[in-house]
């Protein structure tokens, strides 16, 4: 067997970049998320963690993972194992908090000034307060819904222009708003007010923000506000309201971090193998010869074994000797020689001595 060393520009560290759609469908008092029949976030299983196990005073042994989760009584005996709930899940799902004009300013929208100005660059939209013409506002004066999305659902960002809202009144969509600019606008598409703003996204933090406050159609019904007809600045209040219901989607932004190794295969190496295929069945049986002398003081291999020689000719059945072996696997070593990962190929590649090969792999962390 053959070791070798990974040079500094044969191991790459990067990250695989991927953007997950998520839908979250609001309808009275619960949130749906993917599609499930059950409301909440807990119940999903890619964003669902597991639970620690430690075992008490004892520090030479690692944490288990498992399943289930229960904690055990203050009595336990030193032996006894510990566990806790590890779960990567929200306790509240998404949030959606109201503030009507002339009350209290909402306190999160409050922390989100600096970050609302920063984006203005994007859009003057996001201005926490304005008098840019016919745009003058100051958004704690104005009806407002937060809506609050947690980062466990989408990851480290939310891909800039995939938001889509759509408001339904009994089975039928009558508003959508979608940022097709990919400047944080929430844009209405189709109706008597296409193309207004309706609000803004803050991509990298999670939050949306809808002000809009014409009429979208359907019945009155009981708002924060008290009894009104759909608008935008209602929009995803979890409330007993059985003819509403709300839809986002959007694609999340995660990160996976991932490790590039090449091992290549030179010529003139790699053509030796310690198969016992590898030496002829009758060199390696002759009763009068021993494969090997060995003893305290010297180990000498038997010089005299001959190699299988697996060349075929197409006119003759054996053709010339050439060391050839077959490559089927590369295994992966920490520095104590420890085996920590293997790389299997679909077909073993054959290898002759005037043959050279590079392997990729990938391994994600």
């Amino acid at each position: 067997m053959s070791f070798y060393k990974f040079k500094k520009n044969e191991a790459i560290l990067n990250s695989v970049r991927s953007h997950p759609e998520n839908r979250i469908y609001v309808y009275q008092s619960a949130s749906y998320y993917n599609n499930s029949g059950t409301p909440g976030i807990d119940l999903i299983s890619h964003v669902s963690g597991s639970s620690l196990e430690v075992a008490r005073n004892s520090y030479d042994v690692r944490p288990l993972f498992v399943s289930t989760a229960s904690y055990q009584t203050s009595s336990a005996l030193p032996s006894d194992i510990y566990t806790k709930d590890y779960y990567l899940s929200s306790s509240s799902n998404i949030s959606s908090n109201y503030t009507a004009a002339g009350t209290t300013p909402n306190r999160r929208l409050t922390a989100l000034k600096n970050t609302l100005n920063h984006y203005t660059k994007n859009s003057i939209h996001y201005a926490y307060s304005s008098s840019a013409g016919d745009l003058n506002w100051n958004k704690p004066d104005q009806d407002m819904m937060l809506i609050s999305i947690p980062s466990v659902i989408y990851g480290t960002q939310i891909q800039e222009g995939t938001v889509d809202l759509k408001f339904y009144y009994d089975g039928t969509q009558i508003g959508r708003l979608t940022d097709e600019n990919k400047r944080g606008e929430l844009i209405q598409s189709g109706g008597a007010d296409d193309g207004k703003c309706a609000g803004v996204v803050l991509y990298n933090e999670g939050f949306i923000l809808l002000t809009g406050s014409w009429n979208l159609g359907g019945a009155p019904y009981v708002t924060p506000a008290g009894s009104d007809t759909a608008r935008w600045k209602y929009f995803a209040q979890q409330a007993a309201l059985p003819l509403h219901s709300y839809d986002i989607s959007f694609n999340g932004t995660t990160k996976t971090p991932s490790m590039t190794l090449f091992a290549h295969a030179e010529r003139g190496e790699l053509n030796s193998s310690n198969n016992p295929t590898f030496i002829k069945h009758s060199s390696s049986t002759d009763a009068n010869q021993k494969l090997l002398v060995t003893s305290s003081l010297m180990y000498i291999e038997n010089d005299k074994q001959a190699v299988e020689n697996v060349v075929s000719s197409s006119f003759n059945g054996t053709a010339s000797f050439e060391k050839t072996t077959y490559l089927s696997s590369i295994g992966i070593y920490d520095d104590d020689q420890n085996l920590v990962g293997i790389a299997k190929l679909a077909t073993p590649v054959r290898k002759r001595e005037k043959d050279s090969y590079t392997f990729k792999l990938k391994l994600d962390l």
